[in-house]
């Protein structure tokens, strides 16, 4: 690789390693994609001792990201546009000139 490239791809793997990280301390906007209601767990001394307050705030932070709702609407047009495949292929399928049809 050339100079160009090599400094180019360091940039990329970076840039591609820290957003996702850097972008859980964006103000928090939950979309509810999934119809149901995002709820931050309960802070309280005794829910720090439980590793299940762990599991519920990832589980929230992960779910009220605010790159989620992009992120999501670019892998199901990469899947129907690049791929040629449905974005929910068990409930979806994909018809003539990539019309969508519920199964």
């Amino acid at each position: 690789m050339n100079k160009v490239t090599t400094v180019f791809v360091t940039i990329v793997f970076w840039v591609a390693v820290l957003i996702p990280s850097a972008s859980a301390l964006l103000p928090v906007d939950p979309a509810e994609i999934e119809n149901r209601r995002l709820v931050l767990p309960e802070i309280s001394i005794q829910n720090l001792m439980s590793p299940t307050f762990y599991r519920d705030a990832l589980i929230y932070v992960r779910d009220a990201n605010p790159v989620r709702a992009w992120l999501i609407k670019t892998g199901s047009s990469l899947d129907l546009s690049v791929f040629h495949d449905s974005p929910q292929p068990q409930r979806i399928l994909l018809g003539e000139e990539d019309w969508l049809y519920r199964r």
